[in-house]
């Protein structure tokens, strides 16, 4: 095989590529990108750790036709430090010659036919939303996917499209994020009427999705097949397995009729938590965690924190209707709701002390997030 590559080309096409390598155990074909020659002026970029894939076509002026797999990571750094066009000769003995000006390295490669086989990149049901906006709700929401939960589907992110909109929903057990937004469908049923969709992508998926979407508005297509979720764009396709089950019934956590509500800047809570998270994981103390107390009584909401050897303190105004209350969350937890939210206001729902605490838009009639975070007894470590 030998193939001539521009460098821009190549590397544009390596680079998203890396998000499916794996980079666990021992297996050298699932670390490496395959190549596949198509044609005379094409070849197949492929990434497949069994889970998650990677696929594109690239132009290439294809010399001699074959098919390899190349580590990805030494081909990545190659790409990355060659100054020109760059040419990959594999010989006989499985030695590929990766050239580009007077620059030449050699690398061990394997046949190509030794590649785990890929999925079929096709389904039925498809929409589409703005890269921008699916990164953005995917960054709000997947702190509070579980990790390694005995129920399987907590361990994903849960996904539904309803006529025109997207909410995606996690919850760990301990906090639950929520974030819905309105996306264009692009299938319908026979009768005309739009389909639903639900799905689950694994947690570690997650962060690999993100980096494939751009930080543009530009539309992304989602693709649902028979496994596997596939997203779309500028002729590449990132694609991961499904998590099969149903997801759990999380409407019956969530708080209902709360009789004590509290109107808040959500800035100035997030910074208060923010310098209690130095004392809650104060290194000094042997990063003994501790919980963090807020105490609302009257127009102020008091938030507190004692750990082994430190305290901190912090008061903010506040509109409160209700009750007094004193609660106490892992503060960590508790931020990572808040640095999610951009709203400038929220309104936070409480029924007791020993309930969660609901997060929602002052508006009651904005569904675009919601969290909730469950309690802890004080000084609590979670």
């Amino acid at each position: 095989m030998r193939i001539v590559f521009e460098r821009s080309t190549l590397l544009n096409a390596l680079l998203p590529a890396m998000g499916a390598v794996s980079t666990r155990g021992e297996n050298k074909i699932i670390q490496g990108i395959r190549l596949k020659t198509q044609g005379s002026d094409k070849c197949v970029i492929t990434s497949f750790d069994v889970e998650k894939g990677f696929e594109t076509v690239i132009d290439a002026d294809v010399q001699t036709p074959g098919c390899y797999i190349i580590s990805a990571q030494k081909l990545l750094n190659i790409t990355k430090n060659m100054p020109d066009d760059i040419i990959i000769d594999v010989s006989d003995k499985n030695i590929a010659k990766i050239m580009s000006g007077n620059s030449k390295f050699e690398v061990v490669c394997i046949e190509g036919n030794k590649f785990p086989g890929t999925p079929e990149l096709s389904g039925d049901y498809s929409f589409s939303i703005s890269q921008k906006m699916l990164k953005k709700l995917i960054a709000e929401t997947s702190f509070a996917v579980a990790d390694n939960h005995q129920k399987l589907q907590l361990n994903g992110a849960y996904f539904q499209i309803r006529e025109e909109n997207i909410r995606i929903t996690a919850l760990d057990g301990f906090r639950f994020a929520q974030r819905f937004v309105d996306c264009e469908m692009e299938n319908h049923n026979v009768d005309g009427s739009y389909m639903n969709l639900n799905f689950i992508i694994a947690r570690r998926a997650l962060p690999e999705i993100q980096k494939f979407l751009l930080d543009t508005d530009e539309k992304i297509k989602v693709v649902k097949g028979l496994k596997h979720i596939m997203f779309m764009r500028d002729g590449m396709c990132f694609y991961t397995r499904q998590i099969d089950g149903d997801y759990i019934e999380y409407e019956r956590f969530i708080p209902k009729d709360c009789p004590i509500n509290v109107e808040i800047n959500t800035h100035s809570l997030r910074e208060s938590l923010e310098r209690a998270l130095l004392v809650t994981e104060d290194s000094d103390a042997g990063r003994v965690r501790s919980s963090v107390t807020l105490n609302i009584y009257g127009d102020k909401l008091k938030i507190s924190c004692i750990s082994v050897v430190n305290r901190v303190y912090d008061e903010i105004p506040c509109k409160h209707e209700g009750e007094d209350l004193e609660i106490s969350f892992n503060c960590r937890f508790l931020l990572d709701s808040f640095r999610a939210i951009e709203a400038d206001t929220v309104k936070l729902g409480f029924t007791t002390s020993l309930s969660s605490m609901l997060i929602t838009p002052v508006d009651d009639a904005d569904k675009s997030f919601m969290y909730f975070v469950f309690p802890v007894r004080p000084q609590q470590s979670r």
